[in-house]
């Protein structure tokens, strides 16, 4: 004999399905899985008893305990819009690990009680989600896009978010179903290496340059060193030769240093100077002096 147990009797009332089939419990094992008594309170099975029937009870656990145990965020949202347009939406289930990612817990975001998951989503990145979602639904394809969110503390996050239409019999979109998951963290890896791989084709080019500047001064300094070398040539000339060398050599000096000031933040100007400019706090004090903190978000 089986006994029909709807989602909501099995604690999740707020998910669209039908009624499941569930195999009655032996009397121990139903009054242990619905006892509030702590685990550790509770009374010892016998082996027998324990594991008569392992299936009946994955099948007695409520499906929102298997849908929070997802590393990420399940939704379905309902299309206000219906029939006339696709969109608005308002969100009628949301599994439970919404609260990490948005700081809203679903019973808040679920009809919009509190918040429209649509609003957190960035000014900037809103408009294009909407419209990539609208252009996959009108495909009948699946949505496969990246953004920002802004939680309920206000700090940002990025999401990915897979999403597929739901239809009706005439094809209309009655729904959307979909999943989020946080991949801040991810992004800033991605993020930062992005950062040094484009630092060290800074570097890379930069060197390359200096290399060939060099070699061209290194040339220009030997020619004019010959001529300052050269008794035919009369007193002037040579000095002025001898001038021209010492400016060329001056001149890889000063490359050098300013490549090596992009890279590491600081210019030595010599055993004379005694000193070093280091160009990263000058850098920093300039911006503190000429720029104001950044405007509160809305």
């Amino acid at each position: 004999m089986t006994t029909t147990i709807s989602l909501y009797e099995q604690g999740a009332s707020t998910l669209p399905a039908g009624p499941m089939l569930v195999t009655p419990l032996p009397a121990e094992e139903a009054a242990l899985v619905d006892s509030d008594v702590p685990e550790a309170a509770a009374p010892a099975l016998s082996p027998s008893t324990q594991f008569a029937s392992p299936e009946a009870l994955l099948r007695a656990q409520p499906l929102s305990a298997l849908l929070d145990a997802l590393p990420g965020t399940l939704y379905r949202a309902a299309n206000a819009g219906f029939p006339d347009a696709i969109g608005p939406w308002r969100i009628i289930y949301v599994s439970g690990q919404c609260a990490a990612l948005t700081g809203f817990r679903p019973d808040e975001l679920v009809d919009d009680r509190v918040a429209l998951y649509h609003d957190l989503i960035d000014s900037r990145d809103r408009a294009r989600v909407l419209e990539e979602l609208r252009s996959a639904l009108h495909a009948g394809q699946p949505l496969r896009t990246s953004y920002r969110l802004r939680d309920r503390s206000g700090d940002r996050r990025w999401v990915w978010e897979q999403a597929r239409g739901v239809y009706d019999a005439a094809g209309r979109v009655v729904g959307v179903d979909g999943f989020l998951a946080d991949v801040t963290e991810r992004r800033a890896q991605e993020q930062a290496r992005e950062v040094e791989s484009r630092e060290a084709g800074v570097r890379l080019t930069a060197r390359t340059f200096e290399h060939e500047l060099r070699n061209r001064l290194a040339v220009t300094a030997g020619y004019a060193e010959l001529l300052e070398r050269t008794p035919q040539l009369p007193e002037n000339a040579r000095r002025r030769a001898s001038l021209a060398a010492s400016a060329a050599h001056d001149a890889a000096r000063i490359i050098h240093d300013l490549i090596e000031a992009a890279f590491n933040g600081e210019i030595d100007w010599g055993t004379p100077h005694g000193t070093t400019l280091d160009v990263g706090s000058v850098r920093d004090e300039h911006v503190r002096g000429e720029t104001s903190p950044p405007a509160p978000l809305p």
